[in-house]
């Protein structure tokens, strides 16, 4: 199953900026001059009880980081589908406060290359109002007007629709889900941290933010860098 236009509108926007670990790189939306164009109406109000709803829900609280919204939208059948839930949820939320911070520095159009896009949001709402869906019991399928086989499988939990942390992550292999969370965590780590410093002015335009964050992630990632942070051996 392709998790394409759809996964974009439901889980792409908290990560547009920056390459994600690989359990969700499937999730991941492209540049913004690459995205398609969207279709179908957006100003209708979002009903969470509705499968539809349930995925525009998720879309604003990407948006806006909204971890305690996030973690109750997203399903985990098991303790490490809630670990990388966990995870997910906690780069969103840094991922919007640098979104903020950048705005709030540079201005919105000026902060482009830190992910601020205003019209994202209305975008992925547009792909979910013009997707169709169908309610088969406790289990649902959203599926995309313009490619049948790009469809989101939601569940019913407690009489709300949840995305299942399996139609983010995929298979995850055990061996990688600990390296996996800590890249993740690492990342999350360095976004807050140059949140911090661009409300602080230490930089003078986002282009300059962000290449100072992938340069940083790139050293987060080299061996050393994470020889250097591993807990010392017990002697």
């Amino acid at each position: 199953m392709r998790r394409t236009v759809l996964m974009m509108a439901a889980v792409g926007l908290a990560l547009l900026m920056i390459g994600p670990p690989g359990w969700v790189q499937a999730a991941a939306a492209p540049p913004a001059t690459t995205r398609r164009a969207a279709t179908g109406p957006t100003s209708a109000p979002i009903d969470p009880s509705t499968p539809k709803g349930a995925l525009k829900t998720l879309a604003k609280a990407l948006e806006a980081g909204d971890r305690k919204m996030l973690l109750d939208l997203l399903h985990a059948d098991s303790p490490n589908e809630q670990k990388i839930a966990d995870a997910t949820a906690a780069l969103a939320e840094a991922t919007a406060e640098l979104r903020r911070a950048s705005t709030k520095a540079f201005g919105e159009q000026a902060s482009r290359p830190l992910g601020v896009d205003s019209a994202a949001v209305t975008e992925a709402l547009a792909r979910v109002d013009s997707s169709t869906e169908k309610v088969e019991g406790d289990r649902a399928t959203v599926t995309s007007p313009q490619d049948q086989g790009d469809s989101l499988i939601l569940v019913q939990r407690e009489k709300k629709w949840r995305v299942p942390m399996s139609q983010i992550s995929g298979a995850v292999n055990a061996a990688d889900l600990d390296r996996n969370l800590r890249d993740s965590s690492e990342q999350a780590r360095l976004l807050k941290e140059l949140a911090a410093e661009v409300s602080a002015g230490k930089f003078k335009t986002a282009m300059e933010a962000r290449q100072e964050l992938d340069k940083r992630i790139i050293h987060s990632a080299m061996p050393q860098a994470a020889a250097a942070t591993a807990p010392a051996a017990a002697k």
